[in-house]
């Protein structure tokens, strides 16, 4: 059963309605604002969502009918239009409602998968509840390399008033069983795997819902013109590595006046995952926090102003000056060939994209390369929507260049961006300056933001190791300056050269270290070669954008010595048997004569540049000879030692 994500604190949103514009306008865009509370909320409003599409109250006293759910209407259903409306609380219900048609009203539907569910609804009349019954399929799929099985969710609901300006999502009461559709994991098909209870009552919403084998999910909220608070249980690890999973149950608060979500752990509990009660739920026991276990004990607030927002794109277009598309060609794609293995026919399947042909290591013999007398041909698998076939064979690559490039930042262009910082305590030459800027105890690392207008960094929060991941607020954050940074990290040696220590942070917003120098620090805003943050950017070239030739310096192969290398290895009589390098000796920065004969020296001699060319797939040494492994290694894992 698709889960849709979010339910208060503004699930998805905005998509551009003004027609006849470039595709730069029109494309859609969703804005997703996330927390534990819209984790707690999914099942209610994939039910709210459900319920509303199959139109009981247009199906009155009408029989028995069988309403087709669309799956991607319930996870698309809120699209309100502003980044300010993705800060708000709203439901799925009421879009759903707004559209006057059932089962997101009426969009295409061509593609989409529909699930069929049974739905009765009957009324004795104007002044009697809604009564409704539903028999809801939920197919087999898999969730996390776990398979769900397949379900009958049995609903029994009684509606007595509907939504209105006073009452949200109105009156009413939701029964659910879980039943199974297959026998699965020893168990028969009928079997009860739970059950669900929602309720509406004005402007609350209580929900209970119970799987086999999972920790009960709960929630209780009330809404209000400016808000919406309550109580909710959440599935947590607890610990690090050697953890354990647990159940907190928390209270919490949305503000949308203050621009505030708070959230205060209740109580927590121990998961058993293998001791079970009678009816097949895990135990649970007490738990009281420690520290260092990661869960935190006291209220913690986090702003949802707009304003105090930083933008994660993990999805993008790619757009022209005129704000046409910019097709970018063939993305990824699954395609499938045959194989001759034992003398049977055999499918292999096989993904191909940017970083080239996959499939299943068992096929690697199977499968014929071009080059070969018969080459294995495959077909491409379409999408929806697609036609046609296409053919292809794969030829074999045996080097890869990747392009690397300098760039420069400025320190003021990581404002707020969040900063992990290693404060090492163990050196002691630097421990006591540690010490001065704030960071008293151990070794440890903490995490925080650079503040560009005052050029001021505050970390709040202490990472550590020691029994797995473990972050902890800080009651007081550690606060400075990069004034005061280079003032106390500094060190002055004998022949009075005064030492600046880097500033050395790594972000987990963009995945980049930056190493933040003595000029960087005092001239923020410059992104100069002089003064910027250096960046290196990592780019894998395809074969139509290979130079014509590369030169290298250190550990530079040639096609004989590789050659000669792995033959070797593949003919050693024993694990750990040493081989001749496969790199020629011109290319190791070490002196070779004189005194300091042996030592490390940065460097080479220009005459001993090793120069590759290119053609096409291939990397041609200077003999003109392509570096590549022996076409006799197919399994390296086995046949090198």
């Amino acid at each position: 059963m698709k889960i849709l994500m979010g339910l208060i604190v503004a699930l998805t949103l905005a998509t551009g309605t003004v027609s006849a514009q470039t595709a730069y306008q029109d494309d859609k865009t969703d804005f997703y604002v996330e927390n534990q509370t819209n984790e707690s909320l999914s099942f209610v409003n994939m039910l709210l969502c459900y319920m509303a599409a199959m139109a009981p109250d247009k199906m009155v006293n009408a029989g028995i009918y069988v309403a087709s759910i669309y799956d991607s209407e319930c996870e698309e259903e809120d699209t309100s239009a502003s980044d300010q409306k993705a800060a708000t609380a709203t439901s799925a219900q009421s879009a759903s409602s707004s559209s006057g048609e059932s089962g997101g009203g009426g969009a295409d539907k061509t593609g989409k998968t529909a699930e069929q569910n049974t739905v009765v609804s009957t009324r004795a009349d104007n002044d009697s509840p809604m009564k409704i019954k539903a028999w809801v399929k939920s197919p087999s799929e898999e969730e996390d390399g776990f398979t769900m099985p397949g379900m009958v969710i049995y609903v029994e609901g009684i509606q007595s008033a509907a939504p209105s300006e006073a009452s949200k999502f109105g009156n009413f009461v939701m029964n659910m069983t879980y039943s199974l559709t297959d026998a699965w994991n020893g168990m028969e098909a009928g079997a009860n795997m739970g059950g669900g209870y929602l309720k509406a009552d004005g402007n609350t919403v209580i929900f209970r819902n119970e799987t086999m084998r999972s920790a009960p999910e709960a929630l209780k909220a009330t809404f209000s013109s400016t808000g919406v608070s309550g109580v909710f249980n959440s599935e947590s690890w607890v610990g690090g590595f050697e953890g354990f999973p647990a159940q907190l149950t928390s209270k919490f608060a949305i503000d949308d006046t203050s621009k505030v979500y708070c959230q205060e752990l209740l109580e927590a509990k121990k998961v058993s995952m293998e001791s079970f009660d009678e009816n097949g739920f895990p135990t649970l026991s007490a738990y009281t926090p420690v520290s260092g276990d990661g869960l935190a004990t006291s209220e913690v607030c986090w702003s949802t102003a707009l304003a105090d927002a930083k933008q994660n794109v993990h999805r993008y277009g790619v757009y022209k000056q005129d704000g046409s598309r910019l097709e970018l060609g063939q993305s990824g794609f699954p395609m499938k060939g045959a194989v001759t293995i034992a003398g049977e026919s055999v499918d292999v399947h096989a993904y191909a994209d940017y970083w080239g042909v996959w499939f299943d290591d068992r096929f690697s013999s199977a499968v014929n390369l071009i080059g070969t007398s018969s080459p294995t041909t495959f077909t491409k698998e379409n999408f929806a929507g697609e036609s046609g076939t296409k053919t292809y064979q794969i030829r074999q690559s045996n080097a890869r260049i990747e392009k690397i490039s300098k760039s420069y930042v400025s320190l003021n262009s990581l404002d707020k961006m969040t900063a992990v910082m290693w404060v090492d305590k163990w050196d002691t030459n630097w421990a006591s300056k540690y010490d001065t800027l704030g960071f008293t105890g151990d070794s440890a690392e903490y995490s925080g933001t650079y503040d560009a207008s005052s050029g001021t960094w505050t970390f709040d929060k202490k990472i550590t190791f020691t029994a797995g991941y473990n972050e902890t607020a800080l009651s007081t954050p550690i606060s400075f300056n990069n004034q005061k940074w280079l003032d106390t990290m500094k060190e002055t040696y004998s022949d009075s050269f005064v030492h600046t220590r880097a500033l050395w942070v790594w972000s987990p917003d963009t995945g980049s270290a930056y190493d933040i120098s003595k000029k960087s620090l005092a001239n923020p805003a410059d992104a100069t070669a002089t003064n910027g943050i250096s960046m290196n950017s990592r780019e894998s070239l395809t074969p139509a954008n290979y130079p014509s030739s590369v030169f290298c310096v250190e550990q530079c192969p040639t096609a004989a010595l590789l050659n000669a290398t792995v033959q070797a290895a593949a003919g050693a009589s024993s694990t750990g048997t040493k081989v001749a390098s496969p790199y020629n000796a011109n290319n190791w920065q070490v002196l070779k004569n004189g005194e300091n004969a042996g030592r490390f020296q940065d460097g080479i001699l220009a005459t001993n540049v090793q120069t590759y060319t290119t053609s096409g797939l291939k990397v041609l040494d200077s003999t003109s000879t392509e570096i590549m492994f022996p076409i006799s290694i197919v399994n390296p894992s086995e046949q090198l030692k």
